[in-house]
């Protein structure tokens, strides 16, 4: 668990939890062999919206930021869903994180940066313009 600046504990609980295989990096050219990752997200008490992903040989975990938003009563901005998909053009690997209230981000495989996923800034599926009105999952506070 990492602390705020204050020293105060800031994640909640784990928000969603699955296990992603590439075999293919962003540019689609295939791995030697597939590789697995656990990857998780956490309900972040700041507001930021982070995707861990665990490095098997050392067992560390790498965060990477996806947003910061925030926090409102009665909601705390969070990825609720991860998923994995090849593309049947392309033929890439890619890795999804559906979050609240932004969208969907996706990321590829790249060995080269922390957690080995990049993830990208632009939204797979921007959320932003979508209507709550007769959606009650999606009903917020009037402060949020």
């Amino acid at each position: 668990m990492s602390a705020r600046r204050d020293g105060r504990l800031r994640d909640l609980a784990v928000s969603a939890l699955d296990e992603v295989t590439f075999a293919t990096d962003g540019s689609s050219a295939h791995r030697p062999a597939p590789v697995s990752l656990l990857i998780a997200a956490n309900w972040d008490l700041t507001g930021t919206t982070r995707v861990f992903s665990r490095d098997d040989p050392s067992g560390a975990w790498a965060g990477a930021d996806l947003a910061e938003d925030r926090p409102a009563p009665g909601f705390l901005p969070q990825v609720r869903s991860l998923g994995r998909h090849r593309d049947r053009v392309t033929g890439i690997d890619h890795v999804f994180a559906g979050q609240d209230p932004r969208g969907i981000f996706s990321g590829t495989y790249d060995p080269a940066v922390a957690g080995h996923i990049r993830w990208t800034a632009t939204l797979e599926l921007d959320l932003s313009g979508v209507s709550a009105a007769g959606l009650s999952g999606l009903r917020r506070s009037s402060a949020g």
